[in-house]
């Protein structure tokens, strides 16, 4: 199944942007400091990566895909992920630094930094849990 939902973190607006797909494209539908999703893939453009270290000027350039409607059963498995193009190509999880591809469930919310900002919290439950599974199976999404 196709997800109907991928987010960023908007870095003008410092919300999550969550766009819905429609017949036209992927449309902004919404900005909001809590988004959760479940059957999620994470995914960089490996072009918008380059350019961003080329230009040094962000861009958008990395979504999280997946379907609204997260039941809000508390999980103790829980772990946090980030994305920084400078210092990797993929999302990774905080703790280890390995790379991040997929996820049962993910809650992303607004966390407040040291400094006062607001920066993006990413908590997944069950990561990579189709490559966990099944290591030959890679989940096939449209990117568009």
């Amino acid at each position: 199944m196709k997800p109907d939902t991928r987010i960023y973190f908007n870095l003008h607006k410092r919300l999550f942007s969550v766009q819905q797909r429609t017949d036209r494209g992927w449309r902004v539908v919404e900005h909001s400091d809590t988004v959760q999703l479940s059957d999620v893939r994470f995914t960089v453009s490996e072009a918008g990566r380059e350019r961003v270290l080329r230009e040094q000027c962000k861009n958008v350039h990395a979504y999280i895909y997946g379907n609204r409607g997260l039941d809000d059963t508390v999980r103790s498995d829980v772990y946090e992920a980030t994305y920084n193009p400078y210092k990797c190509s993929t999302f990774v999880l905080r703790e280890n630094g390995e790379p991040l591809h997929t996820a049962r469930l993910v809650r992303c919310t607004l966390r407040s930094t040291s400094s006062g900002i607001f920066a993006p919290r990413i908590e997944c439950y069950q990561p990579n849990y189709h490559l966990l599974n099944n290591p030959n199976r890679t989940p096939q999404y449209e990117t568009r």
